[in-house]
């Protein structure tokens, strides 16, 4: 018989994956044991991540948000806002950082909305 929906299959509702921001609060983290290890391909060459760190993933966001009407900013804002008051406030704030970078007021309208979700 399958376990009870709420049992405690759910790892009691923590935070089960990596990468995360609660590590320091024993949250999973990387494990070196199980970790892929380097491997050469031919001479100089190694297979790795590739690097996004500095692209940019925030312009064209914004450049969509820009073009919007006042009602349209603010159906997203609100349906942004819906979800975004259910993580903790660590992501919160991490994601309201991204929607900045988009474009200011993208950020501070989900605030505003964030403020009104019941």
């Amino acid at each position: 018989m399958p376990p009870a929906f709420g049992s405690d299959n759910n790892q009691g509702g923590g935070v089960n994956y990596y990468p995360n921001d609660q590590v320091a609060q024993g949250a999973p983290g990387p494990v070196a044991d199980v970790l892929e290890p380097p491997m050469p391909i031919l001479g100089e060459a190694w297979l790795k991540a590739y690097d996004t760190q500095q692209q940019d993933n925030f312009s064209q966001a914004g450049a969509l948000y820009r073009v919007m009407v006042d009602e349209q900013k603010d159906i997203l804002a609100q349906n942004i806002a819906t979800g975004l008051v259910l993580v903790t406030q660590s992501a919160q704030k991490r994601m309201l950082g991204y929607f900045a970078e988009a474009d200011p007021d993208y950020a501070e309208r989900i605030e505003k909305a964030m403020a009104t979700v019941e």
